[in-house]
């Protein structure tokens, strides 16, 4: 959990987990869907929720008993700038915060117990359960957020990349080369490549030097 703490003040890992659709609703209205996360072994992943609960928002309805016993969390909360820490103990999690959809957590399986994969299920956010519009709010100063609809989006065009001013920084974790990749806004805009995509539940820190309210349109039709 000392990698958490160090990261607060520059930069975040993160895991690209694949998002799959399910093929029928539950409901003549609702959708189910799920991903995964996969977090090497001994590693950190640091990801957002981007499906509705079906029970809750917070830990032990996102992730339950699919981490072992000693396993932690660190959820970054954007109003105190700072983290909300918990973990798993023989009786389930010991932090009770939900987690909303484009919020950031860590997630750090316990040492030594190898790769592990999460996945997570619930309700494809659309106009039928009042998410057409997703909002993540006070953003500023160095923030780490998630794009909050089930989909991969090319970076620049979020509503984010497009409001936070020139000078301001989109911090990525590159899981193949196990490195920190820093992007920019200059005055001819950003210089990630082409087509540089978020992926789907990828968490990502972002470095803004003003307020921003951040919300986004769901991007599909259901």
């Amino acid at each position: 959990m000392k990698k958490m703490m160090l990261v607060a003040a520059a930069c975040a890992m993160v895991v690209a987990p694949s998002m799959i659709l399910a093929e029928e609703s539950v409901t003549s209205v609702n959708v189910v869907g799920y991903y995964t996360v996969e977090i090497p072994a001994d590693g950190l992943a640091l990801i957002t929720p981007v499906l509705e609960g079906m029970e809750g928002g917070t830990l032990e309805d996102l992730i339950s008993d699919q981490l072992p016993v000693g396993s932690e969390v660190a959820l970054w909360d954007r109003q105190s700038k700072g983290y909300v820490f918990g973990g798993r103990t023989r009786s389930g999690w010991n932090i009770t915060n939900v987690v909303l959809r484009g919020d950031a957590l860590w997630v750090q399986p316990a040492p030594g117990t190898g790769p592990q994969t999460i996945t997570f299920m619930g309700e494809v956010p659309a106009a039928f359960n009042n998410a057409s519009t997703t909002v993540v709010a006070n953003i500023e100063g160095i923030d780490a957020v998630g794009y909050g609809y089930p989909v991969d989006v090319v970076w620049t065009n979020t509503a984010l990349a497009q409001e936070v001013p020139v000078g301001s920084e989109l911090i990525i974790w590159d899981v193949d080369a196990q490195d920190y990749v820093f992007f920019g806004r200059t005055r001819s805009g950003w210089n990630t490549p082409a087509d540089f995509e978020i992926k789907a539940g990828q968490g990502f820190w972002i470095s803004s030097s003003a307020l921003v309210d951040w919300e986004e349109v769901v991007p599909y039709d259901l």
